[in-house]
């Protein structure tokens, strides 16, 4: 993973219960620790918020969708709002409901 540009790709990001870890190429470690906090939260539809932030002068930006159905929970991260969209739909499918975002019920 070489940082051409100045964005960290949503696919290098790991999340847990208490933040996210981010490459830190220039600190010498593998990763940085972000809590929750630091990360700016703007919520786009129920279920999906668009998370910003930086990490020195590398940007992210990804969206983080949690959904439950019946029990189940889906907790992930999507670099497009259409992804995370579409990850709810075929999680609402999954668990024997319809879809309400992209995909259509035929």
């Amino acid at each position: 993973m070489v940082y051409d540009n100045t964005m960290i790709e949503a696919e290098d990001i790991a999340i847990n219960k208490n933040g996210i870890r981010v490459p830190d190429p220039k600190s010498g470690k593998l990763v940085k620790f972000i809590p929750w906090g630091m990360i700016n939260r703007e919520r786009i539809i129920p279920n999906v918020d668009k998370m910003t932030g930086k990490n020195r002068d590398l940007k992210f930006e990804f969206y983080y969708v949690r959904k439950t159905v019946n029990g189940v929970q889906l907790e992930q991260i999507y670099p497009t709002k259409r992804d995370a969209m579409k990850a709810i739909d075929i999680f609402l499918i999954r668990n024997g409901k319809d879809p309400v975002h992209i995909l259509k019920k035929t």
